[in-house]
């Protein structure tokens, strides 16, 4: 993964993980706060942004299109919460459910921006 991805994926990383803070107790650890929103740990969420990051056609990471950066780390995140919190990470078929998030999170990207 680049460099440019690599950030990214962390933003992204910290942005769904914050979101999920603000909205539980503060008596419980910060992955189990996590957990109990979003379904899975923070180690799993890091693995499955890094995919859907991995997926995102380069063009977003492209210099001269950087102001893309922050009004596609905010789609990304909130349709990848929606997705999360509907899903089971134990289920058999989520990897084919989150194969499928990918391929329509890049359709709507690539239509957004009339890149085909």
């Amino acid at each position: 993964m680049n460099t440019r991805k690599e950030k990214f994926a962390k933003d992204l990383f910290y942005y769904v993980s914050d979101i999920s803070q603000n909205h539980l107790s503060d008596h419980e650890s910060r992955d189990s706060k996590f957990s109990n929103v979003m379904g899975v740990c923070q180690k799993d969420l890091w693995m499955i942004i890094r995919k859907i990051v991995t997926a995102l056609p380069d063009y977003i990471f492209l210099k001269q299109l950087s102001e893309l950066h922050n009004e596609v780390l905010e789609y990304v995140a909130r349709e990848y919460i929606l997705f999360q919190c509907q899903e089971n990470i134990d289920d058999p078929s989520f990897a084919n459910n989150l194969a499928n998030f990918i391929y329509e999170v890049i359709n709507t990207i690539n239509k957004n921006y009339n890149y085909h």
